[in-house]
């Protein structure tokens, strides 16, 4: 990780305060790494050809399998 200087404007820093203006930009930047994070595992997801709709699918019926094996297995009848 790196350290960067910028300028800025006399009203900004007044307005905000240095600490709050630091954490309102390193929770941009937070947001900007979790963006491409993400535009990369969609073009992954893309290049491999995988649809990502029906893995969703898969994932929520398996989830939801379990819940209820695990959470509702004595709230709801056996055959459900």
């Amino acid at each position: 990780m790196k350290t960067i200087s910028i300028e800025v404007q006399d009203n900004l820093l007044a307005y905000y305060g240095q600490v709050a203006l630091q954490a309102k930009i390193q929770k941009m930047l937070e947001w900007e790494a979790l963006r491409m994070k993400t535009q990369n595992l969609y073009e992954r997801l893309q290049d491999a050809q995988l649809d990502n709709d029906a893995l969703f699918e898969e994932a929520r019926t398996s989830a939801w399998e379990t819940y209820k094996k695990t959470v509702l297995r004595d709230i709801l009848p056996q055959n459900v």
